[in-house]
């Protein structure tokens, strides 16, 4: 972490504080929400092999795509390296997976690794990206799933950010 990012954590901090207190209160509708347009039975289990990752391709290249344009637009003042870093921390499996379960998301199969739980989230949204085409309820949805991806990945680089010194630039 170089100086600049260590000295953006306080006021992302503040801001993230904010946003999350925010978010919790919208969590149980965004559940709630999550849980009535997505069904694990009727979705992923219900495709082969090949169409499962061909969600989770969509998936994972509409979470990149939507947390960048999330954070940049969001951070005027961010380098694109601190950009970046907000983004890999928000998309990487653990965070996936642990926002999953935050989410209350009905996994597939049980038991399964993070990793799959992971691979399992990226392909829900691969498929409601395609459902936002004819659904009007699900772009909103897809929008507050990435706000809090974006913010539970945010909230882990903090922790992150807090446990460490300032390394030189």
């Amino acid at each position: 972490m170089n100086s600049h990012e260590v000295a953006l954590c306080q006021p992302l901090r503040r801001f993230l504080q904010q946003q999350l207190q925010q978010h919790r209160n919208m969590l149980e509708s965004l559940i709630t929400r999550l849980h009535e347009a997505w069904n694990p039975r009727d979705s992923i289990e219900s495709v082969d092999t090949e169409a499962f990752q061909r969600y989770e391709t969509l998936g994972d290249a509409y979470l990149q795509y939507e947390i960048t344009k999330l954070i940049f637009d969001a951070h005027a003042d961010f380098s694109p390296h601190l950009i970046t870093v907000l983004r890999r921390e928000a998309v990487c499996n653990v965070s996936l997976h642990l926002a999953g379960e935050v989410l209350q998301i009905p996994w597939p199969t049980s038991p399964m690794s993070d990793k799959q739980k992971a691979d399992a989230f990226e392909a829900m949204v691969g498929q409601m990206s395609e459902k936002r085409k004819t659904s009007a309820t699900v772009p909103q949805l897809l929008h507050d799933l990435v706000r809090f991806v974006v913010l539970f990945g945010h909230e882990r680089w903090l922790v992150k950010c807090s446990s460490r010194s300032p390394q030189p630039l």
